[in-house]
């Protein structure tokens, strides 16, 4: 999973928790084990929730992100 922002952008591996649910790592070992040096960091960064019209994304410092899903 890659997400751009205008002055960044990140890539992501998900691993499968359920049907529609998945948990997203950092897709650099190196910065998946520099996140665990910090003890008040998860080993995973959040969680993405697929729906026909939508990924839901949650963390520990967000709920809910709908990004929605459009026909082009």
């Amino acid at each position: 999973m890659q997400l751009w922002a205008p002055l960044s952008a990140a890539e992501f591996r998900l691993e499968s928790r359920d049907r529609d649910m998945f948990l997203a790592r950092p897709a650099s070992a190196e910065l998946h084990d520099a996140w665990r040096a910090a003890p008040w960091q998860l080993p995973w960064l959040f969680s993405v929730r697929c729906r026909a019209d939508a990924l839901i994304l949650n963390s520990d410092r967000s709920a809910d992100i709908v990004l929605a899903r459009t026909m082009g």
